[in-house]
């Protein structure tokens, strides 16, 4: 939401009506990152490739959420 506002910067809101849109915003997140999400920890990808592992976390935590 930070990265949001510096791009289209409002007038402060209410608190409780950011928390939620936070919380809405990261619920959409991980709805289209669940089957990735699923995958990579189903086939162990952190015991045979670490950096892509943390590559990979990096983009859910960072990197996406900031390109939606």
């Amino acid at each position: 939401m930070r990265v949001y506002r510096l791009f289209h910067p409002a007038a402060d809101n209410d608190t409780s009506k950011m928390l939620i849109d936070v919380v809405s915003y990261s619920c959409i997140n991980y709805s289209f990152l669940l089957i990735p999400i699923y995958l990579i920890e189903t086939n162990k990808i952190f015991d045979s490739h670490p950096f892509l592992y943390y590559l990979f976390y990096l983009l859910v935590l960072v990197i996406i959420p900031v390109l939606l």
